[in-house]
């Protein structure tokens, strides 16, 4: 895993340019921190990684469904031994269920009463204060309950004109994200990550010029998960088509990880037809082919989280692929594919990877949609699922009415 990038000048000249373009923000960045540099110029690809180098086993979790169908898991949290799962469409709503899978309660409900949330949209887990945040994109409110009884504390109505699609929690702190702007006059400066007060709900902070961090580019993109849980009190947030990962440490912005070489977008590869936003599925799926197939850009960094001094993350241009930097020297390598030998046999050579949801101290939470655990139940049948792992009996069971299933991967005791 030791591909050298020359990181101390790099580091260097990074931290200053990006220190003084914020300069006009409305909240500066810290400079307190190492800015890990990757190049992707100087990195030599690298094939099969295997995922018996990280974990040592993976244990399935059935969620109950006696008393929830889940259709999706959009987003997935964890509070002390509990999991929070979001399901947007279907079940409408925020779960909380213990680790083995069993079922304890929802948070609020769909309706109009003065409890209650016209759509659940994103949700954001306060652990020093045992709050949780919903979200409510229809309503514009942020809905707050107690997290340990479920019972409703109080909401917070936004600003007129304040738009916001994703929010998240860090030390007591509440943040948001716009993932699209309506604006489409260049001059305007619109910020990708605010800070709201939690008490008015009004924008106090705001960082990450969208024309510096995604390249000008204003309209929807494919992502996933935004915010990454790395240690206590210590996030990482992607964006878009952003160059720089930030890390959120007890109220500081720091940047984190920065991108260079070839494959990272330029303002120049985004035409001013696409720079203007609201653009329609099919220039947007165009424009996505355009970027990551014909001219193997990166447009995405995600699925992050850290084992033993590694930070662990998922690029894409057309596939996806993995990188891994050492921290405390900063050298990074990249696989062009990956090989899960924990949860198959080595006799199976077509991989359907489970999706990444969140990570803990121990492992990695993944999860198996609906639509796939057909496909995994016949490769238990078949004699493809591992030796390594736990609860495997659980998917002779599954059937349409079964929940997704998560998939908890350990990192290995020798790591």
């Amino acid at each position: 895993m030791k591909e050298n990038l020359c990181v101390n000048n790099i580091l260097l000249c990074i931290c200053a340019m990006i220190l003084f373009s914020c300069a006009a923000e409305k909240a500066s960045y810290s400079s307190n921190t190492k800015v890990y540099a990757v190049n992707f110029d100087t990195i030599k690809m690298k094939h099969d990684f295997c995922y018996s180098n990280l974990f040592d086993s993976v244990t399935i979790i059935r969620l109950d469904n006696a008393q929830v169908m889940i259709g999706s898991i959009d987003k997935m949290d964890l509070y002390k031994d509990k999991l929070i799962i979001l399901d947007e469409r279907m079940a409408k709503g925020v779960f909380v269920f213990d680790k083995r899978g069993n079922f304890i309660r929802k948070i609020g409900s769909v309706g109009f009463g003065p409890e209650e949330y016209a759509a659940c949209t994103d949700f954001a887990v306060d652990s020093q204060n045992s709050i949780i945040y919903i979200y409510d994109w229809v309503g514009k409110k942020i809905y707050l309950y107690n997290i340990d009884t479920g019972n409703y504390l109080r909401t917070i109505r936004l600003e007129n004109g304040t738009e916001i699609h994703r929010i998240w929690c860090n030390s007591g702190m509440l943040y948001a994200v716009n993932t699209f702007f309506s604006s489409w006059n260049a001059d305007d400066k619109n910020y990708i990550l605010r800070q709201l007060d939690v008490d008015s709900g009004c924008e106090i902070a705001q960082w990450m010029d969208v024309e510096q961090y995604n390249k000008g580019w204003r309209d929807m993109f494919s992502y996933s998960s935004l915010f990454y849980h790395i240690k206590e009190g210590k996030d990482l947030f992607a964006f878009g088509l952003s160059d720089t990962v930030m890390c959120i440490n007890n109220g500081e912005i720091t940047p984190y990880m920065a991108f260079s070489g070839d494959k990272v977008i330029k303002p120049e590869d985004i035409s001013e037809e696409e720079k203007r936003g609201m653009l329609d599925s099919k220039i947007r799926a165009e424009m996505r082919l355009r970027l990551g197939h014909k001219m193997d850009k990166i447009t995405g960094v995600l699925n992050m989280f850290e084992c033993d001094n590694y930070m662990y993350f998922s690029y894409t241009t057309w596939p996806l692929y993995l990188g891994v930097c050492n921290m405390g020297t900063g050298e990074v390598s990249t696989y062009s594919s990956f090989k899960d030998d924990i949860l198959y046999t080595p006799q199976f050579v077509h991989y359907t990877l489970p999706s990444f949801l969140t990570s803990d101290v121990g492992g990695v939470y993944y999860c198996v949609g609906t639509d796939y655990l057909p496909e995994l139940k016949h490769h238990q049948k078949e004699g493809f699922i591992s030796n390594e792992v736990i609860n495997k009996e659980i998917l002779e069971d599954l059937n349409e009415d079964s929940n997704p299933i998560l998939l908890y991967y350990e990192y290995s005791k020798k790591q």
